[in-house]
Formats: C-alpha cells, sequence, structure tokens
C-alpha cells in the first residue's frame, strides 16, 4: 500500500456468537424433544467502529450492546493535555483478539504509537509495539491469529516498513521493506506473497517474492515481474496465488501453483487490474480497467469458475470503486458512483459540497443480477480504503457472518458521521452508532 495519511491507526476488536434454544409444542414430549434438539440462529458477529469520539467500541447489528474498549480519547485538548485517538478497527480471524494503533501527542512530547491487542473473552490487553519513529497505518493479522503484520512509515523519506509483532509481545521486528507495498499470508500462515515497487514498466525494481514469517526473514525473489495491479490473492486453501504479471507485450491474470511452478493463464489486459477469490476458492473475481476509458477507474467486472476459465462471465460494465464477497460466496457487495433513483434510500447527500456519493448494490452469483441498496456519502475514513480496496479484501470485511448485512459509514444531511447496517437481501437501513469507520468480525 501506499501511505495515505501521516498518521493512521488500526484496531481488531472480538466476537460473540449468540446461541439460543427454542421450546416449543402443545404436549409435554413435544416440549421435552424441542428443548433436546437446539434451533440454530444466525450468526451476526459484531462490528467494531472508531467513534467520533476518537474511542474504539462494538455494537451488534441491532443497534443493541454497545461496548467501549477504550474511553481515554481527546480530539480536543486543552493546555498542558495530550491529545490522543484510536482508529482503524480490524479483526483477528480467531473473532476473539482485537488489534489496534493508539496515536498520542503533547505539546512537550514527540508523537507516540503503540499497537495493543485485547483478548475480549477475558479483556486482557498486550501492548506489542510501541515507538516514537514508526506510525502504523495498515493492521493485517495472520491466520492463527497469533502475529500481526503491519505497515508503517520508514525511516527514510517515501520508505515504508513492514514489520510482524506477536500478540504474546514477545518479538517485534521489522521485516522488509518497500513503496508501495501489498501483500498477503499463506493460509497456514508461514510466509507471505509480496508486491512491492509497483509495475515493472515504471519501476525496475519493482518485484515479486515469497517472505517466511520466521527468522532470518530472507525473501525469495519470483522470476515473474509484475504489472499494473496491487494486491496478490493466496487462495482459501492454498494451492494458488492470483497474480497479474507482466510479458514482453501483455499483462495476464495468472494463478501461480504454491511451489512456483505450475501457472494457469487466467485472462490478459493491457491495464490495472483487481481481483479476489472467492471464500471456498471455486471462483475468481477480477476488475479491469477500460481501454479506451482508463481515467475513469475500473469498468467491467468478471468472474470466472477455476475448473473451467475459459468460461469467464461479466458481471457488470460500468465505473467500479470496489467489491467484496460475501461469507458464503453467493453474493457481492459492490461500490459504485451514485445514481440516486426512486426506491433507492439517501444516506448522507449534502447540497453544495464536493462529496464523493456511492451506491452500495449486490451482485446474485447465481443469476447475475443486480441490485442497488443505498446511496450514501462515505466518510472520508471509509472513503480513504476503497484506493487499496483490493488489499483491505484480505484483512477486514464488510459482511456479517451469515451473508445478510452489510456495514458501511456515511454522513447525515446535516454531515454528521453514521454507522449504518444495511439488509443486503431485503433492503433497507439501520443507523446503529455515531462513527467514522466500521468493520464487522469475520465469524
Amino acid at each position: 500500500m501506499s501511505k495515505v495519511g501521516p498518521f493512521l491507526l488500526v484496531l481488531v476488536l472480538s466476537i460473540l456468537i449468540p446461541g439460543l434454544t427454542i421450546a416449543c409444542g402443545l404436549s409435554a414430549k413435544l416440549v421435552e424433544q424441542a428443548r433436546a434438539t437446539p434451533v440454530p440462529v444466525a450468526n451476526t458477529g459484531l462490528i467494531a467502529y472508531t467513534g467520533t469520539d476518537g474511542n474504539i467500541h462494538t455494537i451488534d447489528h441491532k443497534g443493541e450492546n454497545r461496548e467501549a474498549f477504550t474511553q481515554d480519547a481527546d480530539l480536543n485538548p486543552g493546555h498542558g493535555e495530550t491529545f490522543r485517538q484510536y482508529l482503524y478497527p480490524t479483526w483477528a480471524p480467531d473473532g476473539i483478539h482485537l488489534a489496534f494503533v493508539e496515536f498520542s501527542q503533547s505539546l512537550e512530547s514527540n508523537p507516540r504509537s503503540r499497537l495493543l491487542s485485547v483478548n475480549t473473552e477475558n479483556l486482557e490487553s498486550i501492548e506489542a509495539f510501541a515507538s516514537d519513529e514508526y506510525f502504523p497505518f495498515y493492521l493485517y493479522w495472520s491466520p492463527d491469529s497469533q502475529k500481526i503484520s503491519f505497515l508503517s512509515n520508514g525511516t527514510t523519506p517515501g520508505d515504508l516498513a513492514l514489520h510482524l509483532a506477536f500478540m504474546d509481545a514477545s518479538q517485534h521486528q521489522v521485516v522488509d521493506r518497500g513503496q508501495p507495498y501489498y501483500w498477503d499470508w499463506s493460509p497456514d500462515g508461514k510466509e507471505i506473497i509480496s508486491h512491492t515497487g509497483g509495475s515493472i514498466g515504471v519501476n525496475p525494481e519493482a518485484k515479486l517474492a515469497f517472505l517466511p514469517m520466521q527468522d532470518p526473514y530472507l525473501s525469495q525473489n519470483l522470476d515473474l515481474l509484475p504489472s499494473f495491479f496491487q494486491a496478490p490473492d493466496w487462495s482459501p486453501a492454498g494451492e494458488a496465488i492470483a497474480l497479474f504479471v507482466q510479458t514482453e507485450v501483455k499483462g495476464i491474470l495468472m494463478l501461480l501453483g504454491k511451489s512456483g511452478g505450475e501457472r494457469q493463464i487466467i485472462a490478459e489486459s493491457n491495464g490495472p487490474v483487481t481481483f479476489a477469490f472467492s471464500p471456498d476458492g471455486t471462483l475468481l473475481a477480477y476488475a479491469v480497467i477500460s481501454e479506451t476509458q482508463a481515467d475513469l477507474g475500473y469498468q467491467d467486472l468478471y468472474v470466472v469458475e477455476l475448473s473451467r476459465p475459459e468460461e469467464k462471465r461479466l458481471l457488470r460494465t460500468g465505473i467500479i470503486f470496489g467489491f467484496f464477497w460475501s461469507p458464503d460466496g453467493e453474493h457481492m457487495a459492490l461500490f459504485t458512483p451514485s445514481d440516486a433513483a426512486p426506491g433507492i434510500e439517501l444516506i448522507g447527500f449534502r447540497q453544495g459540497q464536493q462529496d464523493s456519493q456511492f451506491d452500495l448494490g449486490v451482485i446474485d452469483l447465481a443469476s447475475a443480477e443486480s441490485r442497488r441498496l443505498v446511496a450514501f456519502t462515505p466518510t472520508d475514513s471509509f472513503l480513504n480504503i476503497f484506493p487499496y480496496y483490493d488489499q483491505y479484501q484480505r484483512s477486514i470485511t464488510l459482511w456479517s457472518p451469515d451473508s445478510r448485512e452489510i456495514v458501511i459509514a456515511g454522513r447525515l444531511d446535516q454531515g454528521n458521521p453514521g454507522i449504518y447496517v444495511i439488509d443486503a437481501l431485503e433492503g433497507g437501513s439501520t443507523r446503529i452508532a455515531d462513527g467514522d469507520l466500521a468493520f464487522w468480525s469475520w465469524k
């Protein structure tokens, strides 16, 4: 990723899994049978969000069971007091641990950052990293939820540093450097695939590499040259890696076998490409930039069944800001320029201001039909993820674990930011909190 601001902070929270036993019936026998056979309920998880007070909170999809995990943020300190803020919640895959970055500064001291981890079951917290030199702005947990990789500024202008911190606070180390820097974890958590330096067509030092996530952290460069793309994607089962590489005459979207030998061509393109595996790894969705209207961004969205890569389906034509798979792989959330129409709920339109307006829609993968759900003005913090949405696809989710709802951060008519839950299947929205960025738990 490229650096998007002087100081950005990250947070990961936990998950509650609700349980419910239903007993029903007219006779004692039926009551007893019902009690002995619990009826499954939807797992709606929890939403972590940054409040307008600068603290980190969790809440459920109905706007209930609100918890504050930090309470000492101060966005407008008085004389002699300390500015303190917590931002960017990011959930661990296990649904228990939450990491976040605290940024603080007083008139008498240098800026300082801390990476904290909280076990949300027993509320134990650990300081995994602290510095007045490095300021994290993007976090990405390991698949086993025991380590967290993160980006910060480097020690030289324009440089970025990739860090690895252990959540038991036993180790922290800068493991790589590059600008820009994108990566994905292998499903077993033993290594990452990294993409640094951008495109080989612009930067002769651009590269793709495997980096073991253990000491001595020695990377192994691939014999493939990166084309115009950002984040690589490791398949959920670990058997393949999606990359966009450059040949002498064109760019190729391809699957690279884990050993680095087997290679399968998916598509060809001259422009930038973004892509993401479906949660079960059977499909690959990718968006390309139109060769005739490259200045408008990504415009065509395809999906390929990997067992039959020659049979790609065009899901959408038109400008695309970002797409996110639902956990069950049956739908895709799609963010596009707003085209508010009757029947589409409008959130956050502010007259006379140059705010970006988005449409949020959902594509049904079985039928390829799409439906617009809501038009809204994203908060600045939410807007900031979209230039790097393919990297965020790897580390966060906007979907509820049951694939029924989507969380967004938008602004009201009077400009107050809010967290909204959108019903992805039936439409409609619920404002659940004051805040400017929110992510759903994985479980």
